[in-house]
């Protein structure tokens, strides 16, 4: 190319380059979130000396405009004296209550972030019901279990 084209051409190409990444970007800031089948809190208290103790508590499914309370084993968490744990979640996956119960193991974490030493956890049971944990609040030092969790509603 010879005269006022090669002068324009690579403007042109640059000005061409950001319109397709411009455009990428909207589709996938355009694609809908997923809207959760279910939502759950799990909610435990710990009294104790640091390893030693006891917790209680347990979580509270709401599926289909009911509500289901399980327990959970699998949440680990220290602190001296009383120390509380406030979990938040979303279900996706979730068709039949009889999917939600069962173990829950955690699935692969962002580069370089452990899967179950964390603020926010991805599970899947073998159902493929998917759940997304995220702390609310730990008065203690909080820790996933390697196994996963194992959920039973009451």
């Amino acid at each position: 190319m010879k005269g006022p084209f090669r002068a324009v051409m690579p403007a042109l190409l640059a000005g061409m380059l950001v319109a397709v990444l411009a455009l990428g970007v909207a589709a996938q800031e355009g694609r809908p979130a997923r809207t959760p089948d279910a939502t759950l809190e799990i909610e435990q208290l710990r009294v104790g000396l640091l390893a030693a103790g006891a917790s209680l508590g347990g979580g509270r499914l709401h599926f289909q405009d009911r509500e289901y309370p399980f327990t959970v084993q699998g949440i680990e968490f220290t602190g001296a004296g009383i120390a509380t744990l406030s979990v938040r979640g979303d279900v996706f996956g979730l068709a039949r209550i009889e999917d939600f119960p069962g173990r829950y193991r955690p699935e692969p974490a962002e580069a370089g972030e452990s899967p179950t030493r964390s603020s926010q956890w991805l599970f899947r049971n073998d159902h493929g019901v998917e759940v997304r944990l995220r702390s609310e609040r730990s008065s203690g030092s909080l820790r996933i279990s390697d196994t996963g969790l194992l959920v039973e509603l009451r």
